[in-house]
């Protein structure tokens, strides 16, 4: 098993700088490349949800305002159910991203496989379904950029960028907290029922129910990540 040296305090550093950072306007001009990513995370989140339960993925949009919007059909039949599972697995997916680039990271081999596979996920996502320019573009840099990292001998650039992915997987939960515990939410200057009230609406409880459970269940696989990662060293 090829594993890589700890070139930061790991992933506590980054996430120390996260905090920090995105309070001041230079912060959030560095992470704002992995703030648009972890919005294509969330919409592939709904959009891979919605192919799983029998429907299907319209288009995909991602602005530069950092939101974003995936169009899908769904069944008829358990409609509320699967609503419901689609809305709430966009919010949830980037700390299931996380949670591997976290936990891996300290393995070199791994770490150049799930930056390989994330360079062709977007690659195919573009292909298939983003159909606004800004999205197509940036998408298409930033899949360019993380093949050519997995496939460079830059072991330190391929540790730290499989880091900071993680890092920002999980803080981008804490990004929209607000949005979590909202009816509602502005995506490319337009109003949209949050993903929480969609839930609310096709099951049962108050939208800050479930705004509350994806945090308790992205707090859980952040400490597991930790585990997981520090054992691997």
């Amino acid at each position: 098993m090829q594993k890589s040296r700890s070139y930061l305090p790991f992933p506590f550093f980054i996430l120390l700088f996260n905090i920090i950072w995105i309070q001041f306007p230079i912060g959030r001009m560095i992470i704002y490349p992995f703030i648009l990513l972890s919005t294509w995370f969330h919409e592939i989140g709904h959009s891979l949800a919605a192919i799983l339960v029998g429907g299907s993925v319209v288009k995909i949009e991602i602005f530069a305002d950092g939101s974003g919007i995936a169009y899908h059909t769904l069944p008829l039949q358990s409609a509320n159910l699967k609503s419901a599972l689609v809305a709430l697995s966009g919010p949830i997916f980037p700390p299931i991203v996380g949670y591997f680039f976290i936990s891996y990271s300290k393995n070199l081999k791994i770490v150049k496989f799930l930056l390989l596979l994330l360079s062709f996920s977007i690659f195919i996502s573009l292909i298939h379904w983003v159909r606004n320019l800004f999205g197509f573009v940036f998408l298409l840099g930033i899949s360019i950029f993380f093949a050519l990292v997995a496939l460079g001998k830059k072991e330190k650039l391929s540790v730290v960028t499989a880091q900071t992915i993680g890092i920002q997987a999980f803080v981008s939960v804490y990004l929209s907290m607000g949005y979590l515990f909202s009816k509602s939410g502005i995506v490319n200057q337009s109003s949209f029922a949050s993903d929480t009230e969609i839930v609310a609406q096709n099951l049962f409880l108050p939208n800050w129910f479930w705004g509350g459970l994806i945090i308790v269940l992205t707090l859980i696989l952040f400490i597991l990540s930790l585990k997981n990662a520090l054992k691997n060293q």
